[in-house]
C-alpha cells in the first residue's frame, strides 16, 4: 500500500495523451470547451508551445518540433486545467492534491470521456505520459547541507552546496529506458534546487523533484489509454519513494 502524506509536495500533476497525427481542425477547441464547461469554467487562453525531445546521435541531440497552438481550459478556482493541442490532450491537477485514486484519476477519466464525446473518432495514441512536479521546501540554512540528507540515488549531484561558491540554482536529469518490440517505457527524473532570495523577501529555499514516466507505442494504438495509467502511477511512485529520504518524508507529515 502506498504511503499517504498529510501535506503532499505535489506542485502539479499532469497526464498527457499524445497522438500519432496532428488534428488540423481549427474548431476542435470550441467543441471540447462546450463539453467540459461545467467543470472547466475559467477564462480560456492560448499560447504557442514548442515541444523539445532528445534522440538521435549523439545523445545530446535535441529534436525541436514546429510550434503548436495550445488552448488552456482552466477551472475558475485554478485548481485544474485541460490543454488541447493538435498533437496532444493533457489533464492538469494543481494544489491541493488529494490523491491518485480519490482525485486525480477520476479527473482524468472524466476529461477523457468528454474528449471522446467531442471527438467520436479519435486518432491512434503514440504515447501516454504521467508527470509529477514536487516541491520540497526547506529552511535557508538547510540548503548548505549535503543533498543526500534529502535525496538518495542522485549520485550526479555534488554532495555539498558551498555558499561561498555563489551557486544559486542547479538541476540534474536522469533517464532510464525499458524497450520491447511492441512498446517502451521511459522514466525521467530530475532534482534541482533554488536558493532563497532575501532581496525579494523569500526566506525558504526549495528542491524540485520532477518525475516523468512515459509509455510509447511507435505504431500507435486505439485502445483505452486509461488502462495503462495505474501502471504508470505505480512506476512514478516507486521512483519518488526511492529518491527521497526519511528526513524528506518528515516534511510531508
Amino acid at each position: 500500500m502506498p504511503r499517504l502524506y498529510e501535506r503532499p509536495p505535489v506542485r502539479e500533476a499532469v497526464c498527457e495523451f499524445h497522438f500519432v497525427k496532428r488534428d488540423p481542425d481549427p474548431t476542435a477547441s470550441g467543441v471540447l470547451k462546450a463539453e467540459v464547461s461545467q467543470e472547466y469554467d475559467g477564462i480560456p487562453s492560448t499560447d504557442q508551445t514548442f515541444q523539445v525531445g532528445s534522440g538521435g546521435e549523439p545523445a545530446a541531440y535535441l529534436n525541436i518540433r514546429a510550434p503548436e497552438t495550445a488552448v488552456r481550459l482552466p477551472s475558475q478556482d485554478r485548481r485544474k486545467m485541460l490543454t488541447l493541442m493538435p498533437s496532444l490532450f493533457a489533464v492538469h491537477r494543481l494544489p491541493p492534491y488529494e490523491g491518485w485514486t480519490e482525485q486525480f484519476f477520476p479527473q482524468i477519466q472524466w476529461a477523457w470521456e468528454k474528449f471522446q464525446r467531442a471527438f467520436p473518432h479519435p486518432r491512434p495514441i503514440s504515447k501516454v505520459v504521467l508527470r509529477y512536479l514536487n516541491t520540497v521546501k526547506v529552511a535557508q540554512e538547510d540548503l548548505g547541507i549535503r543533498l543526500d540528507a534529502y535525496f538518495s540515488n542522485v549520485g550526479g549531484l555534488p554532495g555539498e552546496l558551498v555558499d561561498s561558491a555563489g551557486v544559486s540554482s542547479l538541476a540534474c536529469r536522469y533517464e532510464t529506458t525499458n524497450l520491447t518490440p511492441e512498446e517502451d517505457y521511459v522514466t525521467v527524473f530530475s532534482v534541482g534546487f533554488a536558493t532563497p532570495n532575501s532581496a525579494l523577501g523569500i526566506k525558504e529555499g526549495s528542491y524540485l523533484l520532477d518525475i516523468d514516466v512515459q509509455r510509447s507505442w511507435p505504431s500507435g494504438f486505439s485502445d483505452s489509454p486509461l488502462d495503462h495509467l495505474d501502471d504508470l502511477k505505480q512506476r512514478e511512485r516507486t521512483v519518488f519513494e526511492a529518491t527521497i529520504t526519511d528526513k524528506t518524508r518528515k516534511l510531508f507529515q
